[in-house]
């Protein structure tokens, strides 16, 4: 198989994916996971008390290298304080 027809398979994939809500918007880890990559996702920071996250998405097989890009993140960024947003606020 060549690049090519592989990055083709991969777009038909994603395009086929059901879409996870009623608004027609797909994650990205449905886009990694349907084209058969590793991702992992970690909160990032507060945005009006609501968390708000980065994605990490690797090669297949590079598992490994995206838990360590994950522990080191979390580690620079230091502790994440507690998401405080309650309906009405």
């Amino acid at each position: 198989t060549s690049a090519g027809s592989l990055a083709l398979a991969n777009h038909r994939a994603i395009r086929d994916a059901p879409c996870e809500s009623e608004r027609g918007h797909v994650s990205s880890s449905t886009i990694a996971a349907v084209a058969g990559y590793p991702s992992v996702a970690l909160p990032w920071a507060l945005v009006d008390h609501l968390p708000v996250a980065v994605s990490f998405i690797g090669l297949p097989g590079s598992e490994t290298d995206l838990i360590g890009m994950a522990m080191a993140s979390e580690e620079a960024r230091g502790a994440f304080p507690s998401p405080g947003y309650s309906p009405g606020d």
